[in-house]
């Protein structure tokens, strides 16, 4: 995976989230825990998610274009623990078959 992970993350400014714009492209989003936030009306393109914790996180009318996710946490559970409202995912890639449940 190590090579893998590698071509994700070349050519990605880094970046926090929540972002401070309501759109995001070709940014790099790592090590960080947004356990417990809500982001709301956020579109991200080409953008790679790396070591993030969702945990308890609230998604809503977010947008997700060809974006990578590795090695975050989507916690299973019932939907108090995790909600996803109106979010729209396409060409979402997890390396290795691990995905949520969407």
């Amino acid at each position: 995976m190590a090579n893998e992970a590698g071509s994700y993350l070349i050519g990605r400014q880094s970046a926090t989230l929540p972002p401070a714009a309501p759109a995001s492209e070709d940014k790099l989003f790592a090590a960080q825990r947004i356990d417990g936030q809500q982001l709301e009306e956020q579109r991200f393109h080409h953008c790679t998610f790396a070591n993030i914790s969702f945990k308890d996180t609230t998604l809503r009318r977010c947008e997700f274009l060809d974006c990578a996710f590795l090695n975050c946490y989507f916690p299973e559970g019932s939907p108090g623990q995790y909600q996803l409202r109106w979010l729209e995912v396409l060409r979402l890639r997890f390396p290795q078959g691990e995905h949520p449940e969407l």
